[in-house]
């Protein structure tokens, strides 16, 4: 990886990630809403992380980006972590499920490969964290659940919540305490 900060770009690719999981690209204007940034601060982040060796990603202007293979790797592993951190706040130290994301966002960036291991251990080898969603395995590879998107319900027909996106939290924490 290069010298860019890699709190930043760890940041701007698991944010690509999650983007791209409901499009195929990754916006600029996406991206600066959800990390609070400009989009001209996208745009320079986002060329420096395209002209890394190894790319992280291919971004074309106006186009938006979307993850390389070693940027999809980095993603997933600061993935990985962020959610182990998750569930060990939620479940050893009494964290509410909507409080976990904020301090878990600051300490993803300083794990090392033993704590996480170490977390895997005491945590029994979690495969989702407190909001529902999968855990990335060792091999990065992320199980995919048989579920429903809310919105792709038909009027009259019923479901029942599994997983809370962490993109709209603390949006969603009111109707998900209802269910808590």
């Amino acid at each position: 990886m290069s010298d860019i900060s890699t709190q930043a770009t760890e940041d701007y690719l698991k944010a690509i990630y999650e983007l791209c999981a409901d499009h195929d690209r990754a916006s600029t204007g996406r991206i600066a809403d959800l990390l609070g940034v400009t989009p001209a601060s996208v745009t320079g982040m986002l060329q420096k992380l395209a002209e890394d060796d190894p790319p992280l990603l291919h971004y074309r202007k106006r186009r938006g980006a979307v993850l390389t293979p070693a940027g999809m790797e980095v993603a997933l592993r600061t993935i990985r972590q962020h959610r182990l951190l998750e569930r060990f706040l939620h479940d050893e130290l009494g964290y509410s499920w909507d409080e976990v994301h904020e301090e878990a966002e600051r300490l993803e960036h300083a794990i090392s490969d033993e704590l996480e291991e170490r977390l895997v251990q005491l945590l029994d080898d979690p495969q989702h964290d407190p909001h529902g969603s999968p855990i990335p395995r060792r091999d990065l590879s992320v199980p995919r659940a048989a579920t429903t998107r809310l919105s792709d319900l038909q009027p009259g027909q019923r479901g029942r919540p599994s997983a809370a996106s962490t993109t709209a939290i603390p949006s969603c924490c009111a109707v998900w305490r209802a269910w808590d």
